[in-house]
């Protein structure tokens, strides 16, 4: 399991559910019966305090290729003045990425679903959770013709209907794409695409509690 997180906090955190993980599966007694048994070393090992953007971080010169990548870009507008955002920036500016890989109005999650795919393994799948908006406006038309064109999507989930109850904090609704890296000599998947209902979804709150509208289940 590998990962990258440019906020450090996060990314200790999640080294530490690592191993907690991992003592979850073994009981104590053991690990005191393997000789000189350590913790694996997770910081910048398999977890990179990074820039996923950043072609110098040690997550990029690891060189790896993954089966499967999941996750959950940001869905920001970027300002291109931003200075903390310069390596997003300056890859969706490359002549040949905005020539092959557009990204509108500099939106973070359509440069995610194209930089991760360079990351893939032969026949690995990458599930994203994404801005449903992408789907959908006049601005990031050509980033669908191109990403639709160029990727293999198999399925397409969009939350749009759930905006503001699914995740309570976000300002734009969500998607989820799969999908993995496309050849134009293979023909393209047929794409089922899914728009779950609230009224559809059995349970929406946790306890009797009705006050709480966060949906803890999603059929």
């Amino acid at each position: 399991i590998f990962g990258v997180e440019r906020n450090p906090e996060a990314c200790l955190v999640t080294e530490f559910s690592l191993i907690l993980t991992l003592l979850s599966y073994v009981d104590p007694p053991e690990l005191h019966r393997l000789p000189n048994f350590k913790f694996p070393t997770l910081h910048n090992e398999q977890i990179f305090e990074a820039d996923f953007f950043s072609d110098e971080s040690g997550f990029w010169q690891a060189n790896q290729r993954f089966d499967w990548i999941v996750g959950n870009p940001p869905w920001v507008e970027l300002n291109p003045r931003d200075k903390d955002e310069q390596p997003v920036i300056s890859w969706i500016r490359q002549p040949q990425r905005m020539a092959a890989a557009p990204v509108a109005r500099f939106r973070s999650s359509e440069a995610f679903t194209w930089r991760v795919s360079e990351q893939l393994a032969e026949g690995g799948i990458v599930g994203l959770i994404t801005q449903a908006t992408s789907l959908t406006n006049d601005q990031s038309a050509g980033y669908r013709k191109a990403f639709f064109a160029q990727n293999k999507v198999y399925r397409v989930t969009n939350f749009s209907n759930l905006a503001y109850l699914l995740f309570e904090s976000a300002e734009e609704p969500a998607a989820n794409l799969i999908y993995s890296i496309g050849s134009p000599d293979e023909p393209k998947p047929e794409i089922i695409h899914f728009g779950p209902l609230v009224v559809n979804q059995p349970a929406t709150t946790p306890n009797q509690n009705r006050r709480r509208k966060a949906p803890w289940v999603l059929t």
